[in-house]
């Protein structure tokens, strides 16, 4: 099974579980970036996603993003966040 398809299996069963959750689906963190140095400075990053953008977030962010749906401060419950919307509840 594909690692993609395995988060959305997952999801789904969620959604038909009846219980409230919250998914928070990072794709790319910040503080990789020092280690990424050396391609930096030749010209790029270089993943997985072909042509396509990697939004990066702070470990930080996420985890207060994180603090905030557990302690039930997030705005929603049901919702999957991708890397994308998740600064804006940090």
């Amino acid at each position: 099974m594909s690692f993609g398809r395995g988060h959305a299996e997952l999801d789904a069963y969620l959604q038909a579980s009846g219980a409230e959750w919250t998914v928070l689906q990072p794709n790319g963190f910040s503080s990789d970036l020092l280690a990424m140095a050396g391609s930096i400075r030749q010209g790029g990053i270089y993943t997985n996603a072909g042509d396509d953008k990697v939004a990066m977030i702070d470990p930080g962010d996420i985890a207060a993003v994180a603090a905030a749906t557990l302690t039930g401060k997030a705005p929603r419950p049901f919702e999957t966040f991708v890397a994308e919307n998740l600064a804006a509840f940090a």
